[in-house]
């Protein structure tokens, strides 16, 4: 059976909030807790690429707030998006008006963003077309924070919850085509920058 685009979002949307992170199998604690650490360290990123607190960041896949709403604790003008309607619901609860949320394909211009945890669930077509989004809504010579593993034997998930790598030059051909350009700002994540 192929695993659509679509079958993902529906598998998202049906999840069970207390297993849609590793973390929570520890304790919600921990789940809120990793948020928390990922926001810190891509706030590092952002200001070692020259990125202000107090900028526009989309947080695209943003699921239920995990990170966006420490990123906007922090200080920045979180934009978040998420095509799961569930999703999006979770993380109006939790972020209350400290986070904006714009529908997937209407997203405005932003300094930044990352993009956690959701192309690795996807088809390389659909995790392209992912990037070219996310992509066109970072202003020119803004940041681009991507989970976009890259492996030696690249493989495409089997199921939603599976994991898709690339092959390097894969990756970065279809960065190349986009305007992006690698940007290393000691992140664990593929960082790139929009020219």
């Amino acid at each position: 059976m192929v695993v659509g685009y679509r079958d993902v979002v529906d598998a998202w949307d049906r999840a069970d909030p207390r297993r849609i992170h590793p973390s929570r199998d520890e304790s919600e604690q921990a789940y809120w807790d990793s948020g928390r650490e990922q926001a810190a360290k891509i706030t590092a990123g952002l200001r070692a690429a020259g990125v202000h607190v107090g900028g526009s960041v989309l947080d695209y896949g943003c699921g239920d707030g995990r990170v966006a709403v420490p990123m906007a604790a922090q200080g920045w003008r979180v934009i978040a998006a998420d095509t799961s309607p569930r999703m999006v619901d979770r993380l109006r609860r939790n972020a209350g008006d400290t986070v904006t949320v714009a529908p997937v394909d209407s997203l405005p211009a932003v300094d930044a963003a990352y993009c956690l945890a959701v192309l690795i669930h996807h088809d390389r077509a659909s995790a392209a077309r992912i990037v070219a989004t996310i992509a066109g809504a970072v202003r020119d010579g803004g940041l681009l924070v991507l989970d976009w593993p890259t492996s030696v034997t690249p493989q495409e998930r089997g199921s939603w919850i599976g994991v898709t790598t690339w092959a390097p030059a894969e990756r970065a051909a279809v960065a190349g085509r986009l305007g992006l350009v690698p940007a290393d700002v000691g992140l664990p994540w593929s960082t790139w920058r929009r020219s």
